[in-house]
């Protein structure tokens, strides 16, 4: 019985470990600033070549021992469905936001301005950067919608969604980037649990739209 309230449990105990990863790059661009450290391209590739390797890295060491269960391969409607709610998302905030261009053809544009046609390295290093740590926010969705659906037995709800949302979503970007950004990466994280669940819990099509999501 122990064992199997512990078992219970163990999937949010892994989640919030996966959470604690955050933590060091969060305390560095607070206390040193994101400014500065892109002024450093040495600072710049250490700090993304130490993140991509953590991100990625412990995640799926974890996973090889604890697999996460998963429905089976999601159909061509649920994906289709999934790729329709990221489209939805995607254009409504262009449209509120006023945005042009895709946040990474501006981002890429200012360390353009920023360093000349070298400011392409550090770009590329920074949207490397995004690519691991979609990795590490794809891995606790997916263990905190477990967890969720181990405790409270309702397997339609995003607690994977809201768990991130919380605590990636809210908590660190209302911190570093003010509350409007905290909110707005609140709806985003609940919005891609609910992609997690229409896909038919299809991992590789929600890292992708989660990624796209996050880089547009």
């Amino acid at each position: 019985m122990k064992k199997q309230k512990a078992n219970k449990y163990r999937d949010l105990q892994l989640g919030l470990l996966m959470y604690l990863l955050l933590l060091p790059e969060f305390i560095l661009f607070l206390t040193v600033g994101t400014e500065n450290i892109l002024k450093s391209y040495i600072g710049v590739a250490s700090f993304f070549v130490f993140s991509i390797l953590l991100y990625t890295a412990v995640p799926l060491l974890a996973e090889r021992k604890i697999p996460i269960e998963s429905k089976k391969e999601s159909s061509i409607q649920s994906g289709i469905w999934s790729v329709v709610i990221a489209l939805i998302v995607i254009s409504l905030k262009m449209v509120l936001l006023k945005q042009e261009t895709p946040k990474f053809v501006s981002e890429y544009s200012n360390f353009i301005q920023a360093s000349g046609y070298i400011g392409i390295i550090g770009a590329s290093l920074q949207h490397l950067y995004y690519f691991a740590e979609m990795v590490l926010c794809c891995y606790m969705l997916r263990v905190f919608q477990k967890a969720g659906e181990e405790l409270f037995r309702y397997k339609y709800i995003p607690y994977g969604g809201i768990a991130l949302g919380v605590l990636w979503g809210f908590v660190v970007h209302t911190i570093s980037k003010g509350i409007s950004v905290g909110l707005y990466m609140f709806v985003i994280s609940v919005v891609w649990g609910i992609i997690y669940l229409v896909s038919k819990k299809n991992r590789w099509l929600t890292y992708f739209l989660m990624t796209i999501m996050f880089i547009t």
